[in-house]
């Protein structure tokens, strides 16, 4: 399978504190479909403006069963606590406007891509393209 052409899933907008928004927050989710894939690569298109954290969350349909997010691992003492994995981008590690590149496995058919801010959001946007394949 070769690689998809670049698609849009969230069009330059402004980040909402507080929430979590896929697509672009108009009821368009925009999610990549994965079906015969094991790769996304997302690519981010940001401008910081005011907010202090963006935080992404990646969600995977797997054959019509809901959404499911990836969880991640704190091992202490023997013992594992579980959390849904975010993905976290503190402003003060950005320029004023970056263009970064995220590659996530997948095993669903679909991918959800959401993303919201911490902070006061004036200026702040972000655009999310994907692509798809196998590597």
């Amino acid at each position: 399978m070769l690689w998809s052409p670049v698609q849009l899933v969230r069009r330059a907008a402004i980040l909402v504190a507080g929430s979590y928004v896929a697509g672009d927050g108009a009821g368009t989710e925009n999610d990549v479909i994965t079906e015969g894939a094991n790769q996304v690569v997302l690519f981010l298109n940001v401008t910081k403006g005011s907010l202090t954290t963006i935080l992404l969350k990646a969600e995977m349909n797997v054959r019509g069963f809901g959404l499911f997010q990836e969880l991640t691992a704190n091992v202490s003492a023997g013992a594992a606590t579980l959390k849904p994995l975010e993905y976290t981008l503190r402003a003060s590690d950005l320029a004023a406007t970056a263009l970064l590149y995220l590659p996530l496995p997948v095993l669903g058919d679909r991918v959800r891509v959401s993303a919201k801010g911490v902070g006061t959001a004036t200026g702040s946007e972000l655009a999310i393209f994907a692509s798809v394949g196998r590597s």
